[in-house]
């Protein structure tokens, strides 16, 4: 088996902590099914430079600020957007700046990614190019076999859940989730990805090791992992789609706990060999496997 996760660019880093069938599955939206943000790092860095290039220290060059931006924004990824906004000002009050409301940020952003987003959404309905084309490789057929297999499917994302509905809804998968999709309702701080896992697990005889998780950020991928679940890394290449891991992106799910590493989901028939394989050997197989 490990060579055909090898062959298909799959990377296996830890074996799966329970035994028998997985039961349950959680997404992450954006950059995991989604990619209608695609892209949205470099438009959140775009901003914060332009906050806090006044505020440089000195011999800190463009390469390094950038850099230290994009470390803060990953160590969020998978939460919702206004953590970052908030470490942002953090960021300038320690530089001497003097921040808004890490909220009027929050909104500004916001406003320049929903212009990204309507002109993806045009395209769609000019039919220049089809959902697919704007949603991860192979995940439609992958979450279209899970729930043939009478898996339940939930979606989980930092994105406010009214957003991620309609956009669901637009791609034409939210009717596979039946109606579990979770994300922030009000104050974003009000939610958590790791209160939906626990749930999902506990309605599950198999409990926590009955659930697999799918994500590209470190914050789900971890939380899946600290609660027994078995957690897939999608380091998910969201702009040239080139079916290969993006570094950072698999860097940082390896070392948040991610038992699996994927590029996305074009080799979704392997993926579900996997699964499967982990299902009846009742794993807990050894790495020459």
């Amino acid at each position: 088996m490990n060579s055909l996760l090898v062959e298909h660019g799959f990377e296996r880093h830890r074996d799966r902590a329970g035994a028998g069938p997985f039961t349950a599955a959680v997404f992450d939206f954006d950059g995991t099914i989604s990619l209608l943000r695609g892209g949205w790092t470099g438009l959140m860095i775009e901003m914060m430079v332009a906050s806090l290039d006044p505020l440089r220290r000195q011999g800190e060059t463009p390469a390094e600020l950038t850099q230290t931006i994009l470390d803060f924004i990953l160590e969020q990824n998978g939460r919702p957007t206004l953590y970052q906004m908030i470490r942002l000002t953090e960021e300038m009050a320690v530089r001497g700046g003097q921040p808004d409301l890490a909220e009027v940020y929050e909104q500004e952003f916001g406003r320049r990614l929903r212009l990204r987003i309507e002109e993806r959404k045009s395209q769609i309905s000019a039919a220049q190019v089809t959902a697919d084309d704007w949603m991860v490789p192979g995940v439609r057929p992958f979450l279209q076999a899970l729930a043939a297999r009478g898996v339940e499917l939930t979606l989980a994302s930092g994105t406010y859940r009214d957003d991620v509905v309609l956009e669901a809804e637009f791609l034409g998968i939210a009717d596979l989730f039946e109606g579990r999709i979770f994300g922030p309702t009000g104050d974003p701080r009000s939610f958590s990805k790791a209160a939906v896992i626990a749930e999902v697990a506990a309605r599950q005889p198999g409990g926590a090791a009955a659930v697999i998780g799918f994500g590209d950020g470190v914050v789900e991928t971890r939380e899946m992992h600290q609660a027994g679940g078995y957690a897939v890394g999608i380091a998910s290449d969201e702009e040239a789609r080139s079916g290969v891991s993006v570094p950072w992106k698999r860097d940082r799910l390896i070392e948040a706990g991610a038992s699996l590493v994927a590029p996305d989901f074009r080799n979704h028939t392997a993926l579900s060999a996997w699964m499967e394989y982990l299902e009846q050997s009742g794993m807990l197989a050894s790495p020459q496997d």
